[in-house]
């Protein structure tokens, strides 16, 4: 339940996921961050890390869980679609920019959107800078977090989560999110 009174779930009453509420939830993960997702060049699923050579950087990808790449454009996706994690590899020049186009696509496909949490903090010797909170959606509630590593160049992990599967796979969120390191 949110503050406010209203069910953050995206399933039906057993708070189970709905397929059409989990792809609804994919498409605008992606579209949040590059509006026009064109076909991806690769996909891979079983995989145990994902390097981004245009930032320098690898992480981790959990057990499960598939990667796909658009030229600086990734997407890792859990089993089942909850979660998404967008990540943008940007000039550091060009960061506050795609932010900022990066917050108006989100308030066109988002509803009360709530920043819960602002922090700059260090993650395996890069800077780090994040926020996140929740947001209303056609289908239901959602968790969002907008994270912006500093390497060789900017990458802006995008992630949104509904709550069941935030629930069941936030440990594989975790993870993922704090294997950003250094290639």
């Amino acid at each position: 339940m949110h503050g406010d009174g209203r069910n953050l779930s995206l399933g039906g009453a057993d708070g189970v996921p709905r397929a059409s509420a989990v792809h609804h939830f994919c498409r605008v993960a992606v579209w949040l961050v590059i509006c026009f997702f064109v076909p991806t060049s690769a996909i891979w699923a079983g995989i145990s890390s994902l390097t981004i050579p245009e930032a320098g950087l690898v992480l981790t990808i959990p057990t499960g869980w598939t990667a796909a790449t658009e030229g600086a454009r990734y997407v890792v996706t859990s089993p089942n679609g909850g979660i998404v994690v967008v990540l943008l590899v940007v000039e550091l020049d060009a960061t506050e920019t795609a932010l900022h186009q990066m917050k108006q696509n989100q308030s066109q496909y988002l509803n009360n959107v709530r920043t819960e949490r602002r922090v700059q903090d260090r993650l395996n010797g890069m800077n780090v800078n994040y926020e996140q909170g929740t947001a209303i959606t056609t289908d239901g509630g959602i968790w969002w977090k907008l994270a912006v590593v500093t390497a060789t160049r900017s990458v802006i992990m995008y992630t949104l989560a509904s709550p069941s599967a935030l629930g069941t796979l936030q440990r594989d969120l975790d993870l993922l999110q704090q294997s950003v390191r250094r290639s």
